[in-house]
């Protein structure tokens, strides 16, 4: 499905980590990562319209910020993470669902994943005025993709290994055990 995407997308974070180290997708997770620059949004939304694509578009303080499709490579949905270049940096806000949740708020995040398989769009920051998300911001330095390289028939950064030991650090070669994004991967920074 990737192979016959026309627009140009790069593989990004846990599934490019996974493809170059490992050779396939990692088992237990349940996304395919990738990275989109904004500039190329309205091709890759015009494209899924075309060809009946089912996707669905996250929000955050009107700017698209994620797209995804929902389901679609052995049983994973695809996240495209939409990035914004700012000088020499690639932006995108990043979130994670807050775990530590009063009764009302379990309550309301409970209702919410109840409705999102139906929802086209979703507005990230009305989540986040309900105390239920923590954000972060994912800063890739521009040069990892200037050029782009091949990995499995796919685009990847130009030069994986200086991009893997940005985000993962130099022990990126070896599985790390309670590794977690949210507090080990070197590109998020707090807002």
């Amino acid at each position: 499905m990737l192979k016959t995407w026309d627009f140009p997308f790069v593989l990004d974070s846990g599934s490019l980590l996974a493809l170059y180290r490992e050779g396939k997708f990692f088992e237990h997770d349940d996304d395919i990562d990738l990275f989109l620059d904004h500039i190329h949004l309205d091709k890759m939304l015009n494209y899924f319209e075309e060809n009946n694509i089912e996707y669905r578009v996250q929000f955050f303080k009107d700017n698209v910020v994620k797209v995804i499709v929902p389901a679609s490579i052995e049983h994973k949905r695809i996240d495209i993470h939409i990035f914004t270049q700012n000088n020499s940096v690639y932006t995108s806000p990043a979130y994670q669902w807050k775990h530590e949740l009063s009764f009302s708020r379990r309550l309301i995040r409970r209702i919410y994943f109840l409705i999102r398989p139906y929802l086209k769009s979703e507005r990230l920051d009305v989540l986040a005025s309900f105390g239920l998300i923590d954000f972060k911001v994912w800063t890739y330095p521009v040069h990892f993709f200037e050029s782009q390289s091949e990995l499995h028939d796919l685009k990847a950064p130009g030069d994986i290994e200086a991009y893997l030991s940005y985000r993962y650090g130099e022990g990126w070669r070896f599985p790390a055990p309670n590794w977690n994004y949210w507090h080990h991967d070197n590109a998020l920074l707090n807002e």
